[in-house]
């Protein structure tokens, strides 16, 4: 009896822990994510507005359309504030944030839609860097056609249409219903589910396990494939420093600085958290094959 009562007042403990953790101290993260993402869009829209060289003046629809995203991306992540609880056949979501207040779906196809304008932020910096690098490698010759400039632009978005293809074709709505039943059944201990959404997600099968890994993409490749173009801009712009006065060589730098801080961004802010994740995830593998053998 004495060890039922400490089992009961453990699991009663965690699910307390767990709960305080969401609906307080985890949104602190997110008023942070919040604060740092609207400031330095912001101020990359006062450079575009007030500070763009007459030379990258095509410029700004890039930098337009990367703050737009970002901003969007931020906005979403502050409304679902979303917890992933993995089971052994589909994965949950737990929704902490005000879309909670209005519709478990509310929560859902938010979540959707911001894989989208996630993995479309995630490559629109990396797009903008490789037509600067572009502008920069031609200003001794032809002028790029619009045409390229357009398809430049519109590759941002080629990994979000796949994916929301991918979602569009496997939507089931029991699906959810399933999900919950095997997530409140696993983690019935852990959370007290009355100050969440109703409980979403996926079962795992191929179409899901794929977007998982092509949204990993738009993770860890984007910021790689920043830093590339940013140096590869600096040893450009470094050999043809004699055809820049002062003025348009320090509002450059000054646009070199906004991208860098629109790549360092969500690399600080969302790969950490995801990194933590995966390896969680790894390590519970590990242990359940430890456990069998």
């Amino acid at each position: 009896m004495e060890t039922s009562s400490n089992n009961m007042s453990t699991e009663a403990d965690e699910t307390d822990i767990n709960t305080l953790f969401d609906t307080i101290i985890f949104p602190f993260y997110f008023w942070i994510y919040l604060f740092v993402t609207m400031f330095s869009q912001i101020s990359v829209m006062l450079l575009i507005t007030f500070k763009t060289p007459s030379f990258f003046k095509d410029f700004r629809i890039f930098l337009i359309n990367s703050s737009s995203l970002q901003i969007a991306m931020c906005l979403i992540i502050f409304f679902t504030q979303v917890r992933p609880l993995p089971n052994p056949n589909s994965s949950g979501y737990l929704f902490s944030g005000s879309c909670r207040f209005i519709h478990k779906n509310a929560c859902f196809f938010s979540f959707d839609i911001f894989q989208l304008v996630f993995d479309a932020s995630a490559f629109a910096i990396p797009a903008t860097l490789f037509y600067k690098y572009s502008k920069v490698t031609k200003m001794n010759g032809k002028e790029m056609s619009r045409l390229r400039v357009r398809l430049i632009l519109v590759s941002s978005y080629f990994l979000s249409f796949i994916v929301g293809l991918i979602y569009i074709i496997t939507y089931n709505p029991s699906e959810s219903l399933d999900v919950s039943d095997e997530t409140k059944k696993q983690y019935r201990n852990k959370y007290e589910f009355s100050h969440y959404a109703e409980i979403t997600g996926y079962r795992n099968h191929i179409w899901s396990t794929l977007t998982n890994n092509l949204n990993l993409l738009s993770i860890y490749i984007p910021p790689i494939m920043s830093i590339i173009f940013i140096r590869l801009i600096h040893v450009k712009l470094s050999s043809f420093k004699h055809l820049f006065t002062d003025k348009t060589a320090a509002q450059a730098r000054r646009f070199d600085l906004a991208l860098t801080i629109q790549t360092l961004v969500p690399a600080i802010c969302i790969i950490p958290v995801y990194t933590l994740h995966l390896i969680s995830e790894g390590f519970r593998t590990f242990l359940k094959c430890f456990i069998r053998n």
